[in-house]
């Protein structure tokens, strides 16, 4: 599964580059689009996030739950706002030659990803944050009883301390 998540990347990667070369100046034609820049940052930056994330499963063992937290909350944030800009330049700004072009098409796609990526790593954490706040009523409420039978024995004189 992990050669194949690593050629889907690589095929990603090289394609956009691809048809970055390819539709250069249909976007340079089209005026108000910024398709080519989101194509390109779009490329740039999933590849040094993904030599990232590869660099923290090796090293799995050193990190702390709160930075694998701290790293979904960033990286869904980014992504959503690339899902964002991706979806105002395809959907807002694109001329008629831009639509039919190669790169409309791995933008369109690189758009689902990002909007699937910001969705799953924030509603992650969101489950995260549900599961810690359900915790700690839990835990609350488990102490608070145990307050209350221990009071309930002192006032009945039911004391379970033993005397030696």
């Amino acid at each position: 599964m992990g050669l194949g998540f690593l050629a889907a990347a690589i095929a990603y990667t090289v394609f956009g580059i691809m048809y970055l070369v390819e539709d250069y100046t249909v976007c340079n034609d089209c005026k108000g689009s910024n398709l080519w820049g989101y194509a390109l940052t779009t490329i740039v930056f999933c590849t040094i996030s993904g030599k990232y994330c590869i660099y923290i499963q090796r090293d799995k063992s050193k990190m702390k739950l709160w930075v694998y937290i701290l790293l979904m909350t960033i990286l869904g944030i980014i992504y959503g706002g690339f899902a964002i800009w991706g979806g105002i330049e395809l959907f807002e700004k694109s001329c008629h030659a831009v639509e039919n072009s190669h790169l409309w098409t791995w933008g369109t796609c690189a758009f689902g990803l990002q909007c699937a990526s910001a969705f799953l790593l924030l509603s992650s954490l969101l489950c995260l944050i549900f599961y810690t706040l359900y915790t700690l009523c839990i835990n609350m409420v488990y102490s608070v009883s145990s307050v209350n039978e221990s009071l309930n024995d002192i006032e009945t004189g039911e004391s379970t301390v033993v005397d030696s």
